[in-house]
């Protein structure tokens, strides 16, 4: 395959990042918001589920207004069930509401981790 030529000068791809090391690639990951990093799933097939494996997750109610219908305890709840590291180290919520939805979503929250038999200090913090 011949690399595009911009002007005279030759044009090559290199995915670098790729060819790092999980354990590096979920710390580079934990340094940006969750639905971030759930957006690198579309990068390519190596990427598709490294986010479930990040030990962090930020989940900020303001960023997943666009998710449709569901609501920011939904969306939670869902990236909970279907995260699979062994460990969560740390599980940071920026509420930007107050309302009913965030003792259904602590409870949920904490039957998720009873179910895998993890202890959590969850810290919600209440952005108005």
């Amino acid at each position: 395959m011949n690399a595009p030529s911009l002007g005279s000068e030759e044009v090559s791809y290199s995915d670098r990042i790729s060819h790092l090391h999980d354990d590096l690639l979920l710390r580079i990951l934990s340094f940006i918001p969750t639905s971030d990093a759930i957006s690198t799933s579309l990068l390519s097939k190596r990427w598709k589920f490294l986010w479930k494996m990040m030990p962090t997750l930020d989940l900020d109610e303001d960023s997943c207004r666009n998710l449709g219908s569901l609501r920011f305890d939904e969306v939670c709840c869902s990236l909970l069930q279907s995260h699979e590291a062994r460990v969560i180290t740390s599980l940071n919520l920026k509420l930007m509401t107050h309302s009913n939805d965030i003792d259904r979503l602590l409870s949920n929250i904490q039957s998720i981790l009873f179910m895998r038999s993890q202890s959590l200090l969850i810290v919600a913090a209440l952005f108005l």
